[in-house]
């Protein structure tokens, strides 16, 4: 399954590490925000548009700051796909 997360980027959804909510998370933490730092250093940190991020998308080379909402990113994540309800509230995985 490819998800859409905003400013005409899409991934696979087997590159996906987390989607994670800004304002429900520890995102404000000193080791979030080094992470951030860490990825920006790298060259792996994209925004996705002008618009004040609501989520992080993780995935496993790259690191997405988008406006989209968490929610509505699980949502697309979630129509086609038999995942678990902890699978929906923190990440977009299948199992096996």
């Amino acid at each position: 399954m490819i998800l859409h997360i905003g400013n005409d980027i899409s991934i696979h959804e087997h590159w996906l590490v987390a989607i994670l909510d800004i304002d429900r998370s520890s995102a404000h933490s000193p080791l979030f925000r080094e992470f951030l730092s860490r990825a920006e250093r790298e060259g792996k940190l994209e925004w996705l548009g002008p618009e004040i991020p609501r989520t992080v998308v993780v995935t496993v080379d790259r690191v997405y700051l988008t406006a989209v909402r968490a929610e509505t990113l699980r949502q697309r994540c979630a129509e086609g796909s038999s995942l678990t309800e902890a699978e929906r509230l923190g990440f977009c995985r299948k199992k096996g």
